[in-house]
């Protein structure tokens, strides 16, 4: 037992480390291939492929009905519980299958695009091959495994990756970003699979499915209003316009995701169940939130702000000048991941842990609603006026939604925006210097512009380490990390050699 905790406090201490690297290698090898396969294919391409991937992801709304967090959220469960739950997903996941195929037929007749019946089943393969491997999954990330995770994961990126370019190459046109997918896909549950000791009864155990789906109702009711603002303006684009806009528009929203991944994924992945295992800790559990929204004012800001700044340089240069009509809602877009990352993931997640996830759904609801009825205006006048209507309703009900839910949070939070108030200021200042750059680029000499950014980036370092100086701690961590790989490598070597 003593080993097990050890072994627990080791991996959440490295667990920010391999979240870091997970999602560093894998942006690093997405972008690659995002420049290849949009300089290779074309809007309408990614316009069905949008169509597929969210009629994939409809049907696996309800693949487990939140069995994966069940495991997660319960520290110590017997086998037969586990067992149960492996079986009671991968019957979902084989339902969930079937529903692809009707969900294509009727995407046809509603955006009037054949390819889709064809397109979305062979998406829908994942939901099989996924359903094997969710369970030990769960289990990985219960325990904190995050280094086998993040190998499975950039993995099934490269594989993805470099099968959609050969593809692309090919001529295979959208069928490109399919068989990527899948390929990518299956070797990242194999790998999960093949890393875990666990393995299920063969004999179908459904012993739990009402305690699964008690815990999971309200699980499923947030990954359903999480699909409605993720999948929603890509069913009203695509029924209002045509697949060219929806293809602009995904573009956009796809770049915009290029960096707010990261934090993201490194947010949901980490900051759940460190929270679920922190709510008895309310000391250690307010830390863990300031430390997030320090981290990402004051190191998170200045990527966002890049990106924001140089995307109508980097865009024609790098992609091609047939995706210069979706920078002004890349731009937007950036703007708004930034706002959700720093603000919402970190709330969110905290009042999940809680057990308070129907608060979640609640607000959520409210803002699918708002955005909907937004997008049915505002979706014939491009993809500059969808950027900006979900920018607006975001911006709008995110202050009420942290307002209406603090006390569930159970986080003072007078001393907690005491705490983070020089790293706010830094923010702001960094956002009004960067718009400031934006407007007057035109007129700035080039030289005098890398002038700039290197004395505001030394200043902003100077600051940022006073300001959230956990990042000392994190580089530091990385390196005893790299170091000890490094050395046990040439003892592996030296014995080699004898």
């Amino acid at each position: 037992m003593q080993e097990d905790s050890q072994k627990l406090a080791k991996n959440f201490k490295q667990a920010p480390i391999w979240q870091i690297l997970d999602q560093g290698a894998g942006r690093f090898v997405r972008i690659a291939a995002s420049v290849a396969l949009a300089r290779i294919l074309f809007p309408d391409d990614f316009g069905i492929y949008a169509l597929s991937l969210s009629i994939l992801e409809l049907a696996r709304l309800s693949v487990n009905f939140g069995v994966g967090s069940a495991i997660v959220q319960t520290s110590d469960s017997p086998d037969s519980f586990v067992n149960s739950a492996f079986w009671t997903n991968l019957g979902a996941s084989a339902l969930m299958f079937i529903n692809v195929l009707i969900f294509a037929f009727l995407a046809v007749r509603i955006f009037g695009q054949p390819v889709l019946m064809y397109t979305a089943p062979v998406l829908g393969i994942t939901l099989l091959t996924g359903g094997f491997a969710h369970i030990n999954q769960s289990l990985l990330i219960r325990t904190l495994e995050f280094k086998t995770l993040a190998k499975a994961s950039v993995s099934k990126l490269a594989v993805e990756s470099v099968a959609s370019i050969g593809f692309a190459v090919a001529g295979f046109g959208v069928w490109s970003f399919i068989l990527g997918y899948v390929l990518g896909d299956v070797v990242q549950s194999m790998l999960i699979w093949f890393s875990t000791e666990w393995r299920p009864d063969w004999k179908p155990n459904f012993q739990y499915p009402r305690k699964f789906w008690k815990f999971g109702a309200n699980i499923f009711l947030f990954c359903l209003s999480t699909y409605l603002l993720e999948f929603m303006p890509t069913f009203i684009v695509g029924r209002i316009t045509d697949v060219f806009v929806l293809g602009l528009f995904s573009f956009a929203w796809r770049q915009s995701r290029w960096i707010g991944d990261i934090p993201k994924l490194i947010g949901k992945n980490m900051l759940f169940p460190a929270f679920s295992r922190l709510q008895s800790n309310f000391e250690e559990f307010e830390k863990l939130y300031d430390r997030w929204l320090r981290f990402m004012l004051v190191w998170g800001a200045p990527i966002f702000i890049a990106q924001f700044v140089f995307s109508p340089l980097y865009v024609p240069a790098i992609f091609g000048a047939k995706w210069a009509p979706a920078i002004t809602g890349l731009q937007l877009l950036v703007v708004m991941a930034f706002i959700e990352i720093t603000f919402y993931v970190p709330h969110s997640e905290a009042v999940t842990a809680r057990g308070r996830v129907e608060k979640n759904v609640y607000w959520r609801m409210i803002e699918a609603l708002a955005l909907g009825i937004t997008l049915i205006f505002v979706s014939s006048k491009g993809p500059t006026a969808i950027a900006a209507g979900i920018l607006v309703v975001r911006a709008g009900v995110m202050p009420f939604y942290l307002f209406q839910t603090r006390a569930f949070v159970g986080i003072k939070f007078k001393p907690l925006l005491k705490s983070v108030r020089p790293a706010l200021v830094l923010c702001c200042a960094g956002w009004v210097g960067g718009l400031t750059v934006y407007k007057f680029s035109s007129e700035i000499h080039f030289l005098v512009l890398i002038g700039l950014g290197v004395v505001s980036a030394v200043l902003w370092v100077f600051l940022s380490l006073r300001f959230a100086p956990e990042i000392k701690k994190l580089f530091s961590e990385a390196s005893k990390m790299l170091s000890a790989r490094f050395n046990t490598s040439k003892q592996i070597v030296a014995l080699t050699s004898e």
